[in-house]
């Protein structure tokens, strides 16, 4: 049975699959997407979905453990995100599907900005494709009605507050394995070449126009 992981305000399961399903239409092969967030009246953003598509690589090698990374920028705010998690999926033969659900979505983005999303993951495996869903809840007069399918977790943690994760102006470092990063940060800050390696992304477009 599929376990699932909660952190970081992020909703995290490994299942077997070989491509992005069918309901995300914003998708690409390869490690990395670009896409416009669409202006939308009346909608509120409240999450991101991502789905990543990764197989063994053809040369496995078991030598060396590297974790898995989601790198979001948005190039609008200048706001950086490196998420990494505290598990893995492993593939059988086939190809796995991550499926991550960000919650902190509105923290994210807003109408109107540019956005990169890449994926890195162990030298073992090979990222496949990648997919983004943007979760809206409607906003009415009184109030906000739901319509996410996905439940909302506040009772595990602030998914407003950030701060902890915090690590320079406009970027978050969200993992809670990396302790040694974290600490060598805040006691003699990070030096380019460590800042690159965990908030540099890839530059391809593709997905939402502001037209849609």
């Amino acid at each position: 049975m599929a376990q699932g992981l909660y952190e970081c305000g992020i909703y995290n399961i490994c299942v077997p699959g070989n491509e992005v399903p069918g309901w995300c239409s914003n998708k690409r092969k390869g490690s990395s997407i670009s896409f416009n967030v669409p202006l939308v009246l009346n909608l509120k953003i409240v999450a991101l979905n991502v789905y990543i598509v990764y197989a063994f690589a053809n040369d496995i090698s078991l030598e060396s453990y590297q974790p898995e990374h989601i790198k979001i920028n948005n190039k609008t705010k200048g706001l950086r995100w490196n998420y990494s998690p505290m598990f893995r999926g492993i593939p059988d033969d086939n190809s796995m599907i991550w499926f991550s659900h960000w919650e902190i979505g509105h923290l994210l983005m807003e109408g109107g900005n540019k956005m990169n999303l890449s994926a890195t993951v162990d030298e073992i495996f090979q990222v496949k494709e990648v997919g983004v869903q943007i979760v809206y809840d409607e906003c009415e007069e009184i109030g906000i009605q739901h319509h996410n399918a996905h439940p909302t977790h506040h009772n595990v943690m602030n998914v407003g507050d950030l701060s902890e994760y915090h690590v320079r102006t406009g970027s978050y470092f969200l993992c809670h394995h990396c302790y040694d990063i974290h600490q060598d940060y805040h006691q003699d800050g990070w030096s380019p070449e460590t800042d690159k390696i965990l908030f540099e992304n890839s530059e391809e477009t593709t997905g939402f126009t502001d037209e849609e």
